[in-house]
């Protein structure tokens, strides 16, 4: 019974999803009404229906995210990106973290000064701290690679709220550790001092 009500809540979520991120498009229709439960029906192949449905709707959000992020700013669909960004985090989306992750300091984008709901660095962050492991792991070799200061205070508060304190900076030492770049090393040296500054919120 357990897993019957947590599969149908799982179709709400997805049902929620579309409605909200394409505003009542048909782009991704929900489950048939012939999908629901029934003696007909066998959970195994609702699951199924679930799956390809969620990995559809997350393909359609990060295509949002990659249409927008190289656009001109007075062409940018603001409050499609923000759905977008919140609802992968929601969905728990895996795949969505590399790109997530480009788009970290999104509130640098050019004219983000709209009334329409407009994803900021915190939300994008904490969409990415639902997402969990993934994050933090790709997070730590963005330090590495990534030469922004802007950024790396981003990536830090990823892996703090995912992984906590002492575990994050464990990972950090690690990644040290293992490093053979001297760069890169000294990047990711510099990432362990930054931090200790990592529990404080990103605007």
């Amino acid at each position: 019974m357990r897993s019957a009500m947590r599969i149908f809540q799982c179709w709400i979520t997805l049902t929620l999803v579309t409605a909200f991120a394409y505003g009542g498009s048909n782009d991704l229709a929900p489950p048939k009404a012939s999908s629901m439960p029934s003696e007909y029906v066998t959970r195994s192949q609702w699951s199924e229906e679930i799956v390809k449905n969620r990995r559809n709707i997350t393909h359609q959000l990060l295509s949002i995210i990659k249409d927008n992020k190289d656009t001109p700013s007075e062409q940018i669909q603001f409050s499609r990106l923000w759905y977008a960004v919140h609802l992968l985090g929601e969905l728990r989306a895996e795949e969505a973290v590399p790109t997530l992750l480009e788009i970290i300091d999104v509130s640098l984008l050019p004219d983000a000064t709209h009334e329409i709901p407009i994803p900021t660095d915190a939300e994008v962050i904490k969409s990415l701290a639902l997402i969990g492991k993934p994050s933090s792991e790709l997070a730590i070799g963005n330090l590495a690679q990534d030469k922004s200061t802007i950024r790396a205070p981003q990536y830090l508060r990823v892996i703090f709220l995912v992984e906590g304190p002492d575990v994050g900076k464990f990972m950090l030492q690690n990644a040290v550790n293992r490093e053979k770049d001297p760069d890169k090393k000294q990047r990711l040296q510099k990432a362990i001092e930054l931090f200790a500054n990592a529990d404080k919120v990103v605007p």
